[in-house]
């Protein structure tokens, strides 16, 4: 290593840095305590110390030393603060205090590009003496509320009558955050002075906020802006008519919409954010969804029917939501066939699979070409004798539904390999019935045409099947039979088996 020029040296050194926002990484510490060569090159390299973390044990009287050496060492390069505490003993809060002083300094704020925050509500209540200082180059915000870690009973019991367990949100407060693009909140409350980034956000998560008055700076900047839009249409020409209806948005930036628990009224009945903030997400992602909060929102997921192109549910009752699309039959819904025709993926974990929902699904998302199952649940048999199970479950594959599947992905869930082999021979039959009626109908259509502008039509008189494209992903059974192993690979495209 002594002979290796400085130039591959720090490229070696480039290779452990994390690839991914938060990734895993070697301390620059480790490094430096090699020996002096690798201590030099390594403080002359900012972007090894612009990733800031202090978790859990890592809070000690030394912690705002290493801080401020990352300060220092990473010069001017932007910053990713990461923080994870839940000691609210008084040491921890007083290592936590001399931490935070570092990094909310009025040079160092500036400087942050992505925080991530793991608090418990005492940490959270101990940054309100810092104000709305402003993160004003920040993109990308986790906020997370973390149960505290008591020494004592005593403590703990103290704490508990401070903030009871019903209080499950606090709020931090920042100020304007216009480069904002991705923000994650689980919790928490954000209160921000304004929200310049609302048609500048690209991912948007709540996970247990009830009521957030993020939300409400939302609403007001995207009225703000229409209002803005209109007056300067009015300066451009003061004799023209006032149009009766403001002027559209741009299309808003909002690209991922991830909801976890109940969703916050403003997110489920208010038009501007419906219309003028959801209307081009592409991800949607439910989980734990109360079912009475679907009715509410199938608005907002219907306004999201050209762009949508992944949903995931997790825990969510999946009759509630589909019947919500599409509404009561005696009231059907007014929107013209509910119908997602842009959705490619769709992902759904730990729900109850009732007979009758494959088709229903399958309609409603006739385009799915990505269908991952994850632990379904199968309910007992109804007062109509209606009973659904594994078996019962691979026979709704069977049939014509989800007509452009190309990767199956079922996990958690035990199959054998010889009930998957009549799976996938009956969706190959069907694709091959499909095929045939079109050849049928192109050949029909040629014959109309004059000889002379027919083209030739050939045709394959071999009976075989052509393989399946599709990609199959299943969990190893306890028993494999070769000759159902050997079928499978042999008629799809991809055959995967993966460990339970």
């Amino acid at each position: 290593m002594d002979s290796l020029p400085t130039e591959l040296l720090a490229h070696i050194f480039h290779l452990g840095l994390p690839t991914t926002l938060f990734g895993e990484r070697i301390p620059p510490q480790l490094l430096t305590a090699v020996c002096s060569r690798w201590r030099h090159l390594i403080h002359a390299l900012p972007e090894f110390w612009t990733d800031i973390r202090v978790h859990d044990a890592n809070f000690t009287q030394n912690a705002a030393d290493l801080v401020d050496q990352h300060i220092l060492l990473s010069r001017e390069e932007p910053l990713r603060v990461s923080l994870r505490t839940n000691d609210v003993s008084q040491r921890g809060q007083a290592h936590f205090l001399a931490v935070i002083s570092k990094l909310l300094s009025s040079p160092v704020i500036n400087r942050w590009l992505s925080v991530r925050l793991a608090l418990t509500n005492t940490h959270l209540e101990m940054l309100h003496p810092f104000g709305r200082r402003a993160p004003s180059n920040v993109e990308y915000l986790e906020l997370r509320l973390l149960q505290g870690l008591f020494v004592n009973e005593l403590s703990r019991m103290l704490e508990l009558r401070r903030n009871p367990p019903q209080r499950f949100r606090s709020t931090i407060s920042f100020g304007a955050m216009p480069r904002l693009k991705t923000f994650i909140a689980e919790r928490v409350e954000l209160d921000v002075l304004s929200a310049p980034f609302a048609t500048e956000l690209t991912t948007l998560a709540f996970n247990w906020c009830l009521e957030p008055g993020f939300c409400d700076k939302l609403v007001a900047d995207i009225q703000a802006k229409v209002s803005a839009l209109a007056e300067a249409a009015a300066a451009e020409d003061p004799d023209a008519e006032r149009p009766t209806t403001p002027p559209p948005l741009p299309n808003p930036a909002l690209r991922t919409l991830r909801l976890g628990g109940p969703i916050p009224q403003l997110i489920k009945s208010s038009p501007d954010l419906r219309d003028s903030f959801l209307r081009c997400v592409t991800t949607l992602e439910l989980v734990s969804t109360p079912a009475h909060d679907f009715r509410p929102f199938a608005g907002a997921i219907l306004a999201m029917r050209p762009t949508l192109a992944e949903l995931r549910l997790t825990t969510v009752l999946l009759p509630s939501l589909i019947l919500a699309l599409n509404g009561p039959p005696a009231a059907p819904n007014p929107q013209i066939l509910p119908v997602f025709t842009e959705l490619r993926t769709l992902h759904i974990n730990t729900c109850e699979w009732s007979p009758g929902m494959t088709q229903q699904l399958s309609t409603l998302f006739p385009g799915v070409h990505t269908l991952l199952l994850r632990s379904l649940h199968f309910p007992s048999p109804t007062a109509q004798g209606r009973h659904m199970n594994a078996t019962s479950f691979l026979l709704s594959l069977k049939s014509n539904v989800f007509p452009e599947l190309r990767a199956l992905h079922l996990v958690e869930m035990a199959f054998g390999l010889d009930r998957l082999v009549e799976l996938v021979a009956a969706r190959q039959a069907h694709a091959h019935a499909h095929a045939q009626a079109h050849v049928f109908h192109d050949a029909n259509a040629l014959a109309a045409q004059p000889e002379d502008e027919s083209p030739s039509l050939s045709q394959s008189h071999d009976g075989d099947l052509r393989p399946l494209d599709m990609l199959l992903v299943v969990e190893q059974p306890p028993v494999v039979n070769i000759s159902a192993l050997r079928s499978l690979r042999q008629n799809l495209r991809e055959f995967r088996m993966v460990a339970a």
